[in-house]
C-alpha cells in the first residue's frame, strides 16, 4: 500500500491522475491516516513511551519537539571571535 502511494506521488508530479487513480490515490491516503492514528493512540498515555523497566524512551514526537525548541542554553558563553 505504501509503495503504491509512493508511485502515485510520483506520478502525480509529472501530470494529473486519471479519475479512477485519484479514487484509489484518496482511499489509500485514508487509510494509511487511519493506521497512523490508531497506532499512535494506542501509545498515547503521555509525550513518552513507557519501558518495562519503568524508564522512559522518547518517541519520534518527542524528539521532533526537542528539535524545534533549538540549542539549550547552557549558561556558558561562546568565545569571542578575534579574527
Amino acid at each position: 500500500m505504501i509503495c503504491e502511494q509512493l508511485y502515485a506521488l510520483a506520478k502525480l508530479q509529472n501530470a494529473p491522475l486519471a479519475p479512477n487513480e485519484m479514487a484509489s490515490f484518496v482511499d489509500r491516503s485514508n487509510r494509511i491516516l487511519e493506521m497512523l492514528a490508531n497506532g499512535s493512540a494506542d501509545s498515547a498515555e503521555g509525550s513518552s513511551a513507557d519501558r518495562a523497566d519503568g524508564s522512559t524512551a522518547e518517541t519520534a514526537a518527542d524528539t521532533e519537539d526537542h528539535e524545534a525548541e533549538g540549542p539549550k542554553d547552557t549558561g556558558a558563553e561562546e568565545p569571542a571571535d578575534h579574527a
